[in-house]
């Protein structure tokens, strides 16, 4: 009877576990898309802000260049904010 008690143990252990698990990467999911919705936010806000003159100040460059890299590499970001970044990067920067 022990060995029976071991072997049912053990498999409930083992489905607890993959339920973990499982809860676990279904949240990071989600927060991972939650992260990439609001970093393509703050892109596209500094885009629609400075659109009117096309410039971006010295530290607005560097936060685009930041927020960028973390959505596209970090996240694997969509052609959308890709096609913003792109098109910021060649507005003048100012100080």
């Amino acid at each position: 009877m022990s060995i029976a008690y071991t072997i049912v143990s053990l498999i409930l252990a083992l489905i607890s576990l993959f339920t973990i698990i499982f809860g676990y990467i279904k949240n990071m999911k989600k927060l991972k898309e939650g992260m990439k919705a609001m970093l393509r936010s703050e892109i596209e806000h500094c885009y629609y802000k400075n659109l009117p003159e096309k410039k971006l100040k010295e530290y607005e460059r560097k936060n685009l260049d930041s927020l960028y890299a973390a959505y596209h590499d970090g996240l694997n970001g969509n052609t959308f904010a890709q096609d913003l970044y792109d098109e910021m990067r060649e507005w003048q920067i100012v100080r």
